[in-house]
């Protein structure tokens, strides 16, 4: 498994449609704004490719300082439950080793119709060395949990975060801190 740069590589068409397919509608940023991002150098867009031709799924991280946010991250659906997910999630946190690698995950602590996936989810993340930050965010209205590998992430630099590299008003109306899990 290797991550690919999607701005070198055919994948960008492959990504884009696992990206639409795999996230619900209120957890998208506009793929071109992602791209724009990433002409900028605050994102960028790989794709997980085994044996250098076969597209399995993708990354798209955000970087800020010493923090790197695993944004989205899809494995296509006919590669899941063969432990390609759990091989890309322990490659992506070796190249980023020497930061402090964190993502969000739809929380588990409200009910909701898909709260079997959401624990399915989340058990997947622990089990790959992924700690909770003890908090819960309410991100353009989605309850969020943030994970990392190890490094403490405090919700004031992650609505930092997202103040500087998107903006003010996204942050102050659509970033909000909602409790504490412990």
């Amino acid at each position: 498994m290797e991550l690919v740069n999607v701005d070198k590589t055919p994948y960008i068409r492959q990504l884009k449609k696992l990206y639409k397919e795999s996230f619900p509608k209120a957890e998208k940023k506009p793929f071109w704004m992602m791209r724009k991002k990433c002409r900028e150098g605050t994102m960028e867009m790989f794709a997980l490719s085994e044996n250098g031709d076969t597209f399995v799924g993708l990354a798209i991280f955000i970087y800020f300082r010493d923090m790197v946010l695993l944004d989205y991250f899809a494995i296509k659906p006919s590669f899941r439950g063969m432990g390609k997910g759990s091989k890309a999630l322990e490659l992506i946190k070796e190249k980023f080793k020497d930061k402090r690698f964190f993502l969000e995950i739809e929380s588990i602590f409200e009910d909701c119709p898909d709260i079997k996936n959401r624990q399915n989810r989340r058990k997947f993340y622990m089990a790959n060395g992924m700690m909770s930050q003890n908090y819960l965010v309410s991100l353009f209205g989605t309850q969020m949990e943030v994970l990392s590998a190890g490094a403490a992430i405090r919700y004031e630099e992650y609505e930092t975060m997202y103040r500087e590299l998107f903006s003010k008003r996204v942050a102050r109306k659509h970033i909000h801190f909602l409790r504490n899990v412990l």
